[in-house]
C-alpha cells in the first residue's frame, strides 16, 4: 500500500517524501449515471444541506458544537448524516444534537445504499462537513468527485491530513483550515454566498477528470516512476541487499504466491486492488499481510492485533510493515515507531 512505499521512501532517501501519491488512489471509473430528487433522498423540498457520511466514531462533542452553532445560525438549514444502524447510536446522537439547540427535524439520518445510488444522492447536499481530528477519506473523495464542496481542518497527524490532501491534489486548498475558527467561518461564507457555492459546484465538476486526484493513468505513471526511483536509488548502494524486482504492478499477487515475490519481502504491493479498502480484520488485504508474516526475517505486524475502526488502527501501519518486512530498514522503522 502507498503509506508503506511512502516509509520506505522516507526511510531511504528524503528528496523523495514530497512525492504526490494517496494511500487509496480515487477511481475514476465511480459511476454518476442515476439522479434522484430530495424527496427521494428522503430530503424535504428546502433548507440548506449540510452533509456528513463519516462514521459516527469520527465524531466528537467538539465537532458536534461546531456543527450545531452552523445549524443554529442558519435558519431552515439540515444536518445529513449515515444512519448507523444502531438504535443506541441513533439515540446517543439525537440526545447529543437536541441539547445543543438543534431540533431533531433538522437531522435527517440516511441510509446505507450501493454506490451509484449514493453518489446520486449525494450530490443533493450542499456542503459537507469534514470530521477532525479523524477526517474523511473515501467519504471525501466521493464527496468531491460529486462536486460537492468539502470544509475540512488539517492536523498533524496521517488521519488528520487525508481530506486535505485529497483537496490539495484536487486544487481546492481554499476549503482547508487550520482550526476550528478558521473552519467554521469558511463555512459560513459558503453559506452566505449561493453564487460562490454555484461557482466552487462548477469548479468540482469541471475538476473531476482533469485534475491529478482523479488521474489514474497519470498515478500508475508516477507510482512506476517511483518504482524506478527506488531501484536506481538501491543500485547506487553500496552494502549488500536483496534486490528489489517489481513483479506484476497491475497485478494482486496475494496471498499464495507471495513467497514468489522478491518485493514483497520488503512490503506489500502498493498496487493491490484491495489497498483501498483498508487494514481491516478478516478482509483480503489481512490474509495477504499474514501471509507475508511467514516469510523469514518477519515479525509480527502489530497492527493485526488492534481493534477495527479505531482511529489509532492504523497508526502508523508503514512503519510497521516495514519494520516486519525489511530487517534493514528495522532500526529505523522502530525508532519512527516508538
Amino acid at each position: 500500500m502507498l503509506s508503506v512505499l511512502l516509509s520506505i521512501v522516507r526511510a531511504w532517501d528524503s528528496r523523495h517524501k514530497q512525492s504526490k501519491f494517496f494511500a487509496a488512489p480515487p477511481d475514476r471509473l465511480r459511476p454518476l449515471t442515476k439522479t434522484i430528487d430530495r424527496i427521494g433522498a428522503g430530503l424535504p423540498e428546502t433548507g440548506l444541506v449540510f452533509c456528513s457520511f463519516n462514521q459516527l466514531l469520527k465524531l466528537n462533542p467538539a465537532q458536534l458544537d461546531l456543527w450545531c452553532r452552523l445549524l443554529c445560525e442558519t435558519p431552515g438549514s439540515l444536518l445529513w448524516m449515515v444512519d448507523p444502524d444502531s438504535e443506541d447510536a441513533r439515540a446517543n446522537l439525537s440526545r447529543e444534537i437536541e441539547q445543543r439547540g438543534v431540533s431533531l427535524e433538522r437531522l435527517i439520518f440516511a441510509p446505507r445504499l450501493k454506490q451509484d445510488e449514493h453518489l446520486a444522492r449525494l450530490a443533493l447536499a450542499d456542503i459537507a462537513l469534514d470530521s477532525f481530528p479523524y477526517t474523511s477519506h473515501t467519504t471525501a473523495s466521493d464527496a468531491l468527485w460529486v462536486g460537492v464542496p468539502l470544509l475540512t481542518r488539517i492536523g498533524t497527524t496521517f488521519v488528520s491530513r487525508v481530506a486535505a490532501s485529497l483537496l490539495h491534489a484536487h486544487g481546492f486548498d481554499e476549503l482547508v483550515a487550520e482550526d476550528d475558527e478558521e473552519y467554521f467561518e469558511k463555512v459560513r461564507a459558503l453559506v452566505l454566498s449561493p453564487d460562490r457555492r454555484a461557482d466552487l459546484r462548477q469548479r468540482l465538476e469541471s475538476a473531476r477528470l482533469n485534475s491529478p486526484l482523479f488521474d489514474t493513468p497519470r498515478f500508475t505513471k508516477n507510482l512506476e516512476a517511483l518504482f524506478i526511483a527506488m531501484w536506481e536509488q538501491h543500485g547506487r548502494d553500496t552494502g549488500s541487499r536483496e534486490p528489489i524486482i517489481i513483479q506484476n504492478l497491475g497485478g494482486n499477487p496475494y496471498p499464495s504466491n507471495l513467497q514468489s515475490s522478491r518485493l514483497s519481502r520488503n512490503m506489500s504491493l502498493a498496487c493491490s486492488p484491495v489497498a483501498s479498502r483498508g487494514f481491516y480484520r478478516g478482509s483480503p488485504q489481512n490474509s495477504e499481510f499474514k501471509a507475508l508474516q511467514g516469510m523469514p526475517n518477519a515479525v509480527t505486524a502489530r497492527f493485526l492485533t488492534r481493534t477495527k475502526g479505531r482511529p489509532d488502527a492504523n497508526l502508523y501501519l508503514d512503519w510497521t510493515l516495514v519494520a516486519a518486512y525489511d530487517p534493514l530498514l528495522n532500526a529505523t522503522a522502530t525508532k519512527q515507531w516508538n
